[in-house]
């Protein structure tokens, strides 16, 4: 399987199917890495195993918790999400316990992926988790890329969670240190993101973001008005916070909503 993900292909049905059956009936042999490994190959190909064998796979998570390195439960983390799965109570409990005590080991996109994982299953992570999470992130901010912030941004404003006030500084200072490198989607996402939390985007940012769009566009009236507000400190209305998911539409032609999409792989 995890070839396959390498690869970006699927195999044959028939020898996938035969190869689910097999590891379904061998996932109690397998180690933390493998079924790790076994799930993220199926969320690349966005194709969600047979039940027998994802409960298989859980199930053997669940008892290997402990052994659950930070990459992994990045990757488990993202690889839920992706196949839209919500895992179950004892299973985040899993993720939260082993997150915690090995959080300094997380890389800036483990923590941006974490976040989104979470934003995008609509699962509030705790405040204890959140807080750490932000922590690490100040720590690795100098690996955090235009995408890596984009995300964050998109996964606090999706949960309605402000960033931790050293987090937020930090997202800050690297987003006009990378402005140069940010796509209209990223720019957009960021519009968005300030606009549904409803305060907290500076006036140098909201300008560095206004003079990077302008690049990408001629005409400004797709993103002016939703950005003047933010600039000066207004808390934005719901109408321009409803409108902002059709700039990022607009700013990437084509590009879904105020999401994000899915960030890349761990």
């Amino acid at each position: 399987f995890w070839a396959f993900s390498r690869l970006s292909t699927e195999g044959p049905p028939r020898l996938m199917s035969a190869l689910q059956h097999q590891l379904a009936s061998q996932a109690h042999d397998c180690n933390a890495q493998d079924v790790s490994n076994a799930i993220y190959s199926f969320a690349k190909l966005s194709q969600k195993p047979i039940e027998p064998l994802f409960d298989a796979l859980r199930g053997r998570m669940t008892e290997l918790g402990s052994k659950l390195k930070p990459q992994m439960i990045s990757n488990l983390l993202w690889s839920f999400a992706k196949l839209e799965y919500v895992p179950t109570r004892e299973e985040n409990n899993i993720f939260k316990e082993q997150a915690e005590a090995r959080m300094e080991d997380f890389t800036a996109q483990a923590v941006g992926n974490s976040l989104w994982a979470y934003a995008t299953l609509a699962l509030r992570p705790t405040r204890r988790l959140t807080n750490l999470l932000a922590k690490q992130g100040v720590k690795t901010i100098g690996d955090f890329t235009p995408q890596n912030l984009a995300y964050t941004y998109w996964s606090f404003a999706k949960l309605l969670i402000e960033p931790p006030a050293p987090f937020a500084r930090a997202m800050q200072r690297r987003s006009l240190d990378t402005m140069h490198q940010f796509n209209p989607r990223a720019c957009a996402t960021l519009l968005w993101a300030f606009a549904r939390i409803g305060r907290g985007l500076s006036n140098k940012l909201a300008h560095s973001l206004e003079r990077r769009l302008d690049i990408f566009i001629n005409d400004l009236k797709n993103y002016q008005p939703a950005l003047s507000p933010i600039r000066n400190s207004v808390i934005v209305s719901p109408e321009i916070a409803g409108d902002l998911p059709l700039v990022a539409a607009n700013l990437e032609r084509g590009g879904g909503g105020g999401g994000v999409g899915t960030p890349p792989p761990p």
